[in-house]
């Protein structure tokens, strides 16, 4: 759903926009794309579409490594062949990006819609891809680095982020389960300290800094998948970024609530893909995605929590429908992808 946009931008796009395309035609119209005032959504005369993005903060970057519009075009052009946008055009003067229109739902809107099924293992797949590449050009990438997302940044963050979850275990465990006991739960803080200290070790690889189910674009029609927002490089963990790519939360929607793509299938067709391009075995790469899975939900769970007590937080104004959200996630923390010993046990707390 569309909505009009500002003026100015209007008439950039409007002279941009013919010219970038080959064979283009004039622009017939521009919205911008609810629920992202930087978007929007070109027709031109000869039925196609584009998308055009403003760069609100490349004037920061600019001529330095990290170059929003420069980073986002290398980018595209080495990861062609993968499931990315076509990039027609990026302007600097006006710090405007054009894309090819991929379609009108993102995999947040069909999970929450109940009709993700088709377009799961695309995901894996297509991800799978783009990570791979992103291995294999490490040496293109690496410069390319946004401050703040370097590795050291990455494991320090990992500790501050997680550093209150062995304690916080027992309560997380004890509120979701109906089958509580609090000396069980308890004793698993070890477990999950051991886990947390496996995942940190893990080596990170370059790749896209937002990664959520919001930005990968699918066209039911063709049956097509698109992941979208390359400006940023950072140093991650690759199954965490599938872990939170595949993860919609609805955020902001009346009937939103918590889902996983991710299933077992799905978790081994990821560890098949990946120990191609990852140096850890496949049991590990099996281990660290099942790790990653459970870590982030349990932490989506404790700051749902940590929420409940203030009706005015503003969490509960973007996660709709509280205790829904927390029997779904209760299910998928409870849910294994592989059989790791560790994540598993820790799965056995949440069990109903």
């Amino acid at each position: 759903m569309c909505v009009p946009s500002s003026e100015p931008t209007i008439e950039a796009i409007r002279r941009i926009a013919p010219a970038a395309v080959h064979g283009g035609s004039a622009v017939i119209d521009v919205r911008s794309v609810a629920g992202h005032p930087n978007v929007w959504k070109v027709a031109l005369g000869n039925g196609s579409f584009l998308v055009a993005k403003h760069h609100v903060f490349a004037p920061l970057a600019r001529g330095k490594p990290h170059d929003l519009l420069a980073v986002e075009q290398l980018a595209h052009a080495r990861l062609s062949g993968a499931p990315v946008p076509r990039l027609y055009a990026a302007d600097t003067h006006h710090d405007l990006v054009l894309f090819e229109w991929c379609g009108d739902q993102t995999l947040d809107d069909v999970c929450q819609e109940g009709a993700a099924a088709a377009s799961d293992r695309l995901v894996v797949d297509g991800f799978s891809r783009i990570q791979s590449i992103f291995r294999t050009q490490v040496d293109d990438f690496a410069p390319r680095t946004f401050p703040g997302c370097h590795p050291g940044d990455l494991r320090r963050s990992w500790r501050r982020t997680t550093r209150s979850l062995g304690e916080a275990l027992p309560r997380l465990a004890g509120r979701l389960s109906r089958a509580a006991n609090r000396k069980r739960f308890t004793a698993m803080s070890d477990t999950l300290t051991e886990l947390l200290h496996f995942l940190e070790q893990a080596a990170p690889l370059p790749g896209p800094t937002d990664y959520h189910a919001r930005n990968i674009v699918i066209n039911p029609a063709t049956q097509s998948i698109r992941f979208i927002e390359f400006s940023k490089i950072g140093w991650d963990w690759p199954e965490r970024r599938l872990t939170q790519y595949t993860t919609s939360h609805g955020a902001g929607r009346p009937d939103g609530g918590t889902y996983s793509v991710l299933t077992p299938a799905l978790a081994a067709r990821y560890t098949a893909l990946a120990s191609e391009y990852r140096a850890e075995p496949p049991a590990e790469v099996a281990a660290m995605l099942d790790g990653h899975h459970f870590v982030f939900h349990l932490l989506a769970a404790q700051s749902l929590l940590d929420a409940l007590p203030d009706p005015r937080h503003p969490l509960l104004d973007r996660w709709r429908n509280p205790d829904a959200r927390l029997e779904q996630l209760r299910r998928i923390l409870s849910m294994p992808l592989c059989g790791d010993p560790r994540t598993t046990a820790l799965r056995s707390c949440f069990e109903s």
